[in-house]
């Protein structure tokens, strides 16, 4: 059988799939294993063509054969070895690599070997194909991109990033490859100035750049090699859905992600960030380092392979991030299951996954359903108020979740400032009494002033006319004009020039903190009264302004409150429920709340490894949950979760004092109660081996 047909043997087919090979072996002779890196070296020393990628400013080498397979272990490398000659050959007809001979590269070459006790060589080198030697040794910089502009799909938007090893920005659909950046920025001048500066770093990028996928300031999704220059390709990149619509961008380039968590990100506290250093800029589409800062070279140089990577965490961690993973992506999470599971620990935990990193405080509150709970409490409702002569009447107050989502609001500048930077730039016209000003494509002259309505009045060669409030704000947030729209830009423009801290519609979702609403005992409330019409806005599809309902009192609302015109759930609002399976205090949960949320049954055996449960405690659990499932009339629902055994060193006071009375109410009513509460009891007290463990029984 020819070896290329047999799947542990194939070649490489991309130079994707070779960089990674290269990272794979560096890690290998850098590997604490002794026998691993011996192994390496061992290898290094055999080699006789070798293949040299940059990875930012350091260039590392890889024997060819080893390159040339996408099954590199250990093993499968010792079995394929022998077919140097096919590797060189897949690599240079792939047109993937050029072979040659280079004094600079071999002297760089020979104190890459001497590091590890290899003697100096004479051989030659494939380099990609399509660079010059000056190209690979060249300056490098460190570009840090984010990988999607739709809030809180991040973590989507970099799996895209990741599957297509690529990263990419948007803007048009139009291919720039032979525009210069100059004639990029004439593009988007008059359109969406924000634009240019991405486009200009995309346009400078080129082979053996440091590209890092981030996560704003939290830590860092991924980190890679770039290999091209801008490249474009018509909706390469899914980067989420933004008010119902999907979003694509076409403008990207390749990258060999090295560097990644399997679940989740690399957290910021991973980089050890020098004190002399910077941090990567937490947001922004694009940024650049004109450097390759030492904590993004010494991780990339010390991580062992890319599989490899990942957050150091414990059975009980991996299960928060898992469920946190699932609230970033639904908003909305109920964690359902027997009594004792730990459900509120989790989602106090999943709250604080997404909370636990440097320079970021994220907010949680915790609330407690009951049947007396209602909409008063929850949303709004009328309130008594003594006033200054002591007399009592009724005035509107914002309940506990209102007034959550409304901090949410202002803490993260979701809203936007436009009517007070208006007010400012008509008191600075005020006090200038006139300005003069240009239109933006012809450089026309004209003048301004403020009428006795705050509105602006133009002065024209040959006329006057007035620009309202509104139609400036219009082309401010929206960019579009019905009248008047060179005079109406250019003082948009003269705006934002003035106010460089403007935040309008376009920019008010850069959100930097979650907010994680707990609502703990969700199923003890009456639903539909608690929620009344919340029902709309809080569907995952729905958060945001598009989602604003009009509540009972909203005629009482202030003006000045970001809620005037009705109440919406913000986008960085998250919202975790717990409920027990079998509490009997209320009705099934409402189906239309059920559909707005997803729901995680959190299991009994889930709870044991969450708690660290073991030895005998643990058989104890073990043997009673099983005799609960076995019992007719009883189910998964009734298990005893962890919650009731953490801790425990007595096991018959565990039973006396808390077991026994919980599964009698279980049995409540039952058929030969007094039997079956005999049965568990005795699996309680049983240990695997059948042994008795009840001494006073």
């Amino acid at each position: 059988m020819a070896l290329e047909n047999i799947e542990e043997y194939q070649y490489v087919e991309s130079r994707v799939e070779v960089v990674k090979n290269i990272y794979s072996f560096y890690s290998y002779l850098k590997s604490e294993d002794e026998k691993e890196r011996n192994w390496a070296i061992n290898y290094l020393n055999s080699a006789i063509l070798f293949v040299v990628e940059t990875f930012g400013d350091t260039l590392l080498f890889a024997p060819c054969c080893y390159c040339g397979f996408k099954n590199n272990s250990m093993e499968a490398y010792s079995k394929v070895s022998r077919f140097r000659q096919e590797a060189k050959d897949n690599l240079i007809n792939h047109n993937l690599y050029s072979e040659i001979k280079d004094e600079t590269i071999l002297a760089k070459f020979n104190i890459f070997i001497k590091e590890f006790g290899v003697a100096e060589k004479q051989n030659s080198f494939l380099i990609p194909n399509g660079l010059k030697v000056s190209d690979l040794l060249s300056s490098h910089q460190s570009y840090f991109i984010c990988p999607t502009h739709c809030s809180g799909q991040k973590p989507k938007a970099w799996k895209s990033f990741l599957d297509n090893n690529i990263m990419a920005i948007g803007w048009k659909n139009k291919d720039y490859t032979n525009f210069t950046p100059d004639e990029i920025a004439n593009e988007y001048e008059h359109s969406d100035k924000k634009a240019i500066g991405p486009f200009r770093l995309m346009k400078q990028i080129k082979s053996g750049d440091i590209v890092c996928c981030t996560n704003n300031n939290h830590g860092i999704f991924g980190i890679g090699v770039a290999l091209s220059s801008y490249k474009y390709k018509e909706n390469i990149h899914y980067a989420g859905s933004k008010e119902n619509m999907k979003c694509y961008y076409s403008h990207y380039v390749d990258v060999a992600w090295l560097c990644y968590a399997k679940r989740g990100y690399m957290r910021t506290n991973l980089f050890n960030v020098k004190k002399a250093e910077k941090q990567w800029t937490p947001h922004g589409t694009l940024s650049v380092k004109n450097y390759i800062p030492h904590y993004i070279k010494d991780y990339l140089l010390r991580a062992r392979t890319t599989n490899d990577v990942e957050n150091k965490n414990d059975e009980t961690a991996e299960n928060v991030l898992l469920l946190r993973d699932l609230l970033l992506k639904n908003h909305n999470l109920v964690l359902t299951g027997a009594p004792g599971t730990g459900k509120t620990y989790l989602a106090k935990a999943i709250a604080k996954a997404m909370n636990d990193e440097e320079g970021v405080t994220n907010e949680m509150e915790m609330v407690q359903f009951h049947p007396s709970y209602d909409y008063t409490d929850f949303v709004e409702g009328l309130r008594p108020k003594e006033d200054d002569n002591g007399n009592i009447g009724f005035e509107r107050k914002d309940g506990v979740f209102k007034t959550f989502c409304k901090k949410a609001l202002k803490e993260n500048n979701f809203e936007s400032n436009f009517d007070e930077i208006y007010q400012q730039y008509i008191d600075i016209l005020l006090d200038e009494e006139e300005r003069e000003l240009k239109t933006l494509v012809h450089h026309k002259p004209f003048r301004i002033t403020v009428n006795s309505k705050n509105n602006i009045t133009v002065y024209t060669s040959k006329t006057q006319f007035v620009v309202l409030k509104e139609v400036i704000r219009q082309y401010i947030e929206e960019g579009n004009i019905v009248d008047w729209k060179p005079y109406a830009t250019a003082i948009g423009e003269d705006i934002r020039a003035t106010f460089p801290e403007l935040r309008v519609k376009e920019n008010c979702n850069n959100i930097e903190k979650n907010y994680i609403f707990i609502i703990d005992e969700i199923n003890r409330g009456d639903i539909s009264k608690i929620f009344g019409e919340l029902f709309f806005s809080i569907d995952p599809n729905y958060r945001g302004i598009e989602g604003r309902v009009t509540t009972q009192y909203q005629d009482l609302v202030p003006e000045g409150d970001v809620f005037k015109e009705g109440f919406f759930v913000p986008e960085n609002v998250y919202i975790i429920g717990t409920m027990n399976d079998i509490d009997r205090s209320v009705e099934s949960m409402d189906f239309a709340m059920r559909r707005r949320f997803t729901w995680k049954e959190i299991t009994a055996d889930m709870s044991a490894e969450n708690m660290d449960i073991t030895g005998d405690v643990r058989r104890a659990m073990d043997n009673l949950n099983v005799a609960i499932l076995e019992t007719e009339g009883l189910s998964s629902a009734f298990q005893i979760g962890g919650a009731y055994f953490k801790d425990v060193t007595n096991l018959e006071d565990l039973w006396n004092l808390h077991l026994e009375s919980l599964l009698h109410e279980y049995l409540r009513g039952m058929s030969d109660a007094e039997s079956k509460l005999e049965k568990l009891k005795k699996a309680y007290f049983t240990q695997t081996d059948g042994e008795d463990t009840n001494d006073g029984q």
